[in-house]
């Protein structure tokens, strides 16, 4: 105790190069030591999704058949480096969902296959990622949409931002 609480302990007392503020990711050799950067995928709804996050609260309500499939990106802790990944999947039915910090309502009728109910990613990932699905409507049975392309798009701005930085010290650092 003397000198103090060392507060970088569960940083590997590297502050620096190991970005784990929460200490979740002891093992840095751990795959799932890594947290979302961003997502970005594509697909078809014969049906309606709508889905929102912001933080740790996320909103979805979807009926009908959706696929989609697109490219992820993650930042691998604890030196930064990127890992690009396809990432998909497919429902069928009806759901909706409103939780936060996890916890809450998760109703879905009908199968699903891939990650297009929850990518999984590492603890570290939460309070900054922003992001937004929706079908685009462009079948319509009379006044009701019912179905289009899709499109979802997210974004962890702080790990973003870290991703960045990542890329600037390996430029200026010639590696």
């Amino acid at each position: 105790m003397a000198g103090g609480l060392n507060l970088d302990q569960v940083n590997g007392n590297n502050p620096v190069t190991f970005t784990d503020p929460f200490g979740l990711c002891p093992d840095p050799k751990d795959p799932d030591c890594r947290e979302k950067v961003a997502t970005l995928k594509v697909g078809a709804t014969l049906g309606l999704k709508y889905e929102a996050k912001l933080g740790v609260v996320k909103g979805e309500l979807f009926i009908g058949a959706t696929a989609s499939g697109g490219v992820q990106q993650d930042r691998m802790l604890p030196n930064g480096g990127a890992d690009n990944h396809a990432t998909g999947g497919a429902k069928l039915g009806a759901g909706i969902k409103l939780k936060a910090f996890g916890e809450g309502v998760d109703l879905q009728l009908g199968p699903k296959v891939g990650d297009e109910d929850e990518i999984k990613t590492t603890p570290v990932e939460g309070d900054g990622t922003i992001g937004f699905s929706g079908t685009i409507p462009l079948v319509w049975a009379g006044p009701v949409p019912i179905g289009g392309p899709q499109v979802s798009a997210s974004v962890n701005i702080p790990a973003a931002i870290r991703r960045i930085g990542d890329g600037l010290r390996n430029l200026f650092s010639g590696q």
